[in-house]
């Protein structure tokens, strides 16, 4: 399964824009395998919708162009 990467609003340095990560990963718990979600905040700074493209690019990721961080965001 792919990872898909989100722009959030920082909650360390206010007003600025990082992404977080999210990724479906599965373990066996007895006979059964069972699924878990594995987030990630990364505190690197987006700067624009062209710069989020290139990191998501750069490492796999499914980007997930929506909601008011993103909006906020220049397109470059």
């Amino acid at each position: 399964m792919g990872t898909s990467m989100h722009v959030v609003w920082s909650k360390k340095d206010p007003g600025k824009v990082v992404y977080e990560t999210y990724a479906i990963v599965t373990t066996e718990k007895g006979d059964s395998p069972q699924a878990a979600v594995r987030s990630r905040k990364h505190e690197v700074v987006v700067r624009s919708r062209t710069h989020a493209a290139e990191i998501a690019a750069e490492h796999g990721y499914e980007l997930f162009g929506e909601g008011e961080a993103w909006e906020s965001l220049p397109e470059e």
